[in-house]
């Protein structure tokens, strides 16, 4: 899909804020390093009008695509802003302007196939308590692999959502990724 990221930069009016390379689809929260307990950070952001929250949907819409079927390191950034595009804040519109860096210095990416012995395999993870009111996330990475589970593929689906209940522990949070994977999985 050579172009498409070029295309929709353009079509969203997207003028790159950073001349930096970004390395990282989204800004990375530092843990407090020693704390017993890690809490998610609050947005205080002011809330933005009508036409910048279907800018932010406009934007989140565009790569949604992009990021299932091409540019998997994309869909954790656009779930992530697609969750709090209804009610966006200026730290929306932010995390949307370093996406859009992130995508601008990522443009061309590529998927690669190599023949396998088509054995359906799946990488599974949680994170624990990582979201707003106490919600936590599911992530896995479904390829076609070998025998001998030396062969990497590209993607054939991933998985990245915020897990519906809130989960009483890591565990929980993990068995429930486990399960959301193993669902997917029986579909193929």
């Amino acid at each position: 899909m050579k172009g498409y990221v070029e295309q929709a930069l353009t079509e969203l009016e997207h003028i790159l804020t950073n001349k930096r390379h970004q390395s990282a689809p989204s800004r990375i929260t530092r843990p407090d390093y020693g704390a017993t307990i890690q809490y998610v950070q609050d947005d205080n952001g002011e809330p933005v009008n009508e036409q910048r929250i279907r800018k932010i949907q406009h934007a989140v819409g565009k790569f949604l695509y992009y990021a299932r079927a091409i540019d998997v390191t994309m869909q954790h950034a656009v779930n992530d802003i697609g969750t709090k595009a209804k009610n966006a804040t200026t730290s929306n519109k932010s995390a949307v302007q370093y996406f859009l860096d992130y995508a601008y210095h990522n443009r061309d990416a590529e998927i690669i196939f190599r023949a396998s012995d088509m054995i359906l395999q799946s990488d599974s993870d949680a994170a624990y308590l990582v979201m707003p009111e106490a919600r936590s996330r599911a992530g896995g990475y479904h390829f076609l692999g070998s025998k001998d589970h030396t062969l990497f593929n590209g993607a054939i689906y991933v998985l990245a959502r915020v897990i519906k209940n809130v989960m009483a522990s890591a565990m929980e949070a993990e068995v429930s990724a486990l399960y959301e994977n193993a669902q997917k999985i029986m579909e193929f």
